[in-house]
């Protein structure tokens, strides 16, 4: 898992479709703000991944 590799903070966010919650969606926070998402481009732009 990256999060062992490089640590950080896990970070959950809502994926959401048409306003509704369809699932869960988590990546990796690093110090100075910075994310790592390998697997964000699984959404489609009318998908929206809030930041919970």
């Amino acid at each position: 898992m990256l999060n062992d590799l490089l640590g950080g903070e896990l970070v959950r966010g809502e994926v959401r479709v048409n306003g509704e919650r369809t699932d869960y969606h988590w990546w990796n926070r690093l110090g100075m703000g910075v994310d790592i998402d390998l697997t964000r481009e699984q959404f489609g732009a009318d998908v929206i991944v809030t930041e919970g």
